[in-house]
């Protein structure tokens, strides 16, 4: 009888031996799954950008013509870039006009608040 808990005790001790090196070894590999997988989304985000380039630039090209001399492109470059500024401006703007309406309806809201107590207070 003294020889079976011995024998359990003996298992439950080489488990946790054996478990340690196992989890050790498959969370390094998990570790350098993850970072391979990381280098390889870095890979592919850098061929989309350069290829979402190319295709703007293509296509840019194609919208001035190609028979057109190099001047034409830079200016096509260029009312591409002003309409992308102003794009971004009047996107700021609506930001910021979203902000102060939502700054007004808060106010609204207090003064509704304090109109109601004043007409509760002066019925009673």
């Amino acid at each position: 009888m003294s020889d079976a808990p011995s024998k359990k005790a003996k298992k439950s001790s080489r488990r946790l031996l054996d478990s340690m090196p196992y989890s050790t070894a498959l969370q390094r590999r998990r570790v350098e799954e993850t970072q391979k997988l990381r280098e390889e989304v870095e890979q592919l985000e850098a061929i989309l950008k350069t290829r979402q380039t190319h295709r703007v630039l293509t296509e840019v090209s194609h919208s001035v013509g190609a028979g057109q001399p190099h001047a034409n492109q830079s200016s096509a470059w260029t009312r591409v870039t002003t309409e992308y500024k102003k794009r971004r401006y009047a996107e700021d703007v609506n930001a910021e006009l979203r902000a102060i309406q939502a700054h007004l309806m808060t106010l609204n809201t207090e003064i509704r608040r304090v109109v109601q107590r004043v007409d509760v207070v002066s019925c009673s």
